[in-house]
């Protein structure tokens, strides 16, 4: 899914949303625990505070030498990096 260039923090959402479903049969079952966690099991102050951990995540994610990370998906990953720091 390609993020829009609206740079809206829903678009950034709905992109991490994707991920959370194609990262387990790509073998990234841990990192798609790890966002769904994020994003429907923390009780955030603000939008912004779940966009933060967001970028942390997906940065850690991204800077891991995971070889078995397709490269499709670390280009959706810094995709969304790029929006988040856009924004």
């Amino acid at each position: 899914m390609a993020i829009k260039t609206t740079k809206q923090t829903d678009d950034i959402f709905a992109a991490v949303e994707n991920l959370i479903v194609v990262l387990p049969s790509a073998g990234q079952q841990g990192v798609a625990t790890i966002l769904d966690h994020r994003m429907h099991r923390v009780a955030w102050t603000d939008r912004s505070e779940l966009v933060d951990e967001l970028r942390r995540v997906l940065r850690e994610t991204v800077a891991a030498p995971t070889p078995t990370l397709p490269s499709d998906l670390r280009e959706q990953m810094e995709n969304i990096l790029r929006v988040i720091d856009d924004s």
